[in-house]
């Protein structure tokens, strides 16, 4: 699915013909200004959360389960921000979110003896030490094996992995999707709020 170019780290979403919603949300309160464009900002997001999940090919489905919605509204000025992205911590997903957004240049790292498929019983370091000694001299550089907590590893050379890019993709698919959910979900509420006034 690549191209082998490696894509661009941002994309930019021009927004127009939003002034009319920013006009009539200017004559409200700002504690309506704020729950109007909360809500608007959050259904708009949804649009692209649901997208990007879309689009992240996993086997378990974890990553696109962990993406999360976070708004921000600016306490002083009519605008707000909505952040879509994989939690961090030990159980986040963030950082798989990052490599399936970039890619991976090739790498070395370590490779589990124990996850080839063969069971293998754990050696102590002098057992070790003895097999690669017996190694001829090209064999050994060729193997380079480090022991952690009784597990033998191999460094193996990673080829890298090609940008899935889910969210940069999601933005060009739908991002007037988004745009469009927001306007809608702004108006009816701008208009919900017009009606009780009236009442």
């Amino acid at each position: 699915m690549s191209s082998g170019r490696p894509m661009p780290n941002t994309v930019t979403l021009k927004i127009e013909g939003l002034a009319t919603i920013q006009k009539a949300l200017e004559g409200l309160t700002k504690e309506v200004q704020d729950h109007i464009l909360g809500e608007a900002l959050a259904a708009g997001a949804e649009i692209l959360r649901g997208g990007i999940a879309g689009k992240i090919h996993t086997r378990t489905g974890a990553t696109a389960r962990d993406l999360q919605v976070a708004l921000r509204l600016d306490a002083t000025a009519l605008a707000g921000l909505a952040t879509i992205g994989g939690t961090i911590g030990k159980q986040g997903r963030a950082y798989i979110l990052n490599f399936l957004e970039r890619g991976t240049k090739p790498h070395r790292e370590p490779k589990s003896a124990a996850r080839s498929g063969s069971p293998r019983r754990a050696i102590s370091r002098a057992q070790l030490t003895t097999r690669l000694a017996r190694l001829s001299a090209a064999q050994a550089a060729k193997t380079t094996r480090l022991v952690f907590g009784g597990k033998i590893y191999s460094r193996v050379n990673h080829p890298g992995t090609n940008a899935q890019a889910p969210m940069r993709e999601t933005i060009a698919t739908h991002g007037e999707r988004a745009v469009s959910a927001f306007g809608r979900r702004a108006w009816d509420l701008i208009r919900q709020y017009c009606a009780e006034q009236a009442a």
